[in-house]
């Protein structure tokens, strides 16, 4: 992954674990306690949350670290079709079968979803993006096109190439799905207002 994505991307920091040159950078990860509150995430190590020591079997779906810098240009990287600052990583025809829908309309129901996404009319699953291709189906007022993908830590980034934008966020909550999804919610109703 560091040969073929992150060099030539110029993402500097992205990893499976953090070394110990750069823990200082390392943001506080969170998790809800049962009452509701926020506390530090496993202080005492322990992956997969604190990233000290690299992995015995590093994932390729999931597990990385990185900073907003590196998921901008990584988001940037499939918004320019595979390419950034003129180094080709993924041929367009690789971004494209990522970014289209690949469900059947039958699975567009609204009954289930991935993660905080729920699958339904307009809104579907590309190779590894959420894909919105009919926004006005979905109900929603992303451009046509818009494909995201969001992290267990409550860290996303969202392409809307009808209208040019790349955007990426971060809150470092474990499991934060409800505070991402309305974060989005919150980004798409300003997107609207543009």
């Amino acid at each position: 992954m560091r040969e073929h994505i992150f060099e030539p991307v110029g993402m500097k920091d992205a990893g499976f674990f953090v070394p110990a040159e750069k823990r200082a950078r390392f943001a506080t990860n969170y998790s809800a306690d049962m009452e509701g509150h926020l506390t530090p995430t496993q202080q005492d190590g322990g992956a997969p949350t604190d990233y000290a020591t690299e992995p015995t079997m590093p994932s390729g779906g999931g597990g990385l670290v990185s900073t907003a810098e590196d998921y901008y240009r990584f988001a940037q990287m499939l918004a320019n079709g595979g390419e950034i600052d003129g180094k080709r990583v993924l041929a367009p025809a690789t971004v494209k079968l990522m970014t289209s829908n690949h469900l059947p309309e039958q699975l567009l129901t609204g009954e289930w979803g991935i993660g905080q996404h729920v699958m339904r009319p307009g809104f579907g699953y590309g190779f590894n993006c959420a894909v919105v291709f009919d926004p006005a189906a979905a109900g929603l007022p992303d451009g046509k096109g818009t494909f995201f993908w969001d992290g267990a830590a409550g860290t996303w980034f969202w392409v809307d190439p009808t209208n040019d934008v790349v955007f990426v966020g971060m809150i470092q909550r474990m499991h934060g799905a409800t505070i991402t999804r309305c974060c989005i919610r919150a980004m798409r109703r300003c997107m609207g207002r543009w």
